[in-house]
């Protein structure tokens, strides 16, 4: 069997595929862009997230947002689903997205983002 290519084409099929592009983001929230509708997680839920750090003896591991490798000296925080990263990588992560990058459980949103 071979494979079926499909083209696609705009509605108004101008051939600008960059605005074609752009008003179908627009359309859809920007899915395609930073603006995909992500809320991110409250300061204070952020802030009391366990902290601990990661010592010579510690099992070793990496971080799902960084994906790099757990170094003696790190500062990591757990999420309650149990989950750990690097802090600086689930803070980062977590002002776009009160998600888990890896279950997905939601911290509270920040207030004024709904949720």
């Amino acid at each position: 069997m071979e494979p079926t290519v499909i083209f696609l084409e705009s509605r108004d099929g101008d051939g600008d595929a960059d605005a074609d592009a752009g008003a179908h983001d627009d359309a859809h929230g920007g899915l395609f862009g930073f603006g995909f509708g992500a809320v991110p997680a409250s300061g204070v839920a952020m802030a009391c997230l366990p902290e601990t750090t990661v010592g010579e003896a510690t099992e070793r591991g990496e971080c799902a947002v960084c994906l790099e490798e757990y170094e003696a000296g790190d500062a990591l925080r757990t999420m309650p689903c149990a989950h750990g990263f690097h802090e600086r990588c689930i803070f980062g992560w977590l002002r776009l997205s009160r998600l888990c990058p890896l279950c997905r459980f939601a911290l509270p949103p920040e207030e004024g983002h709904g949720g």
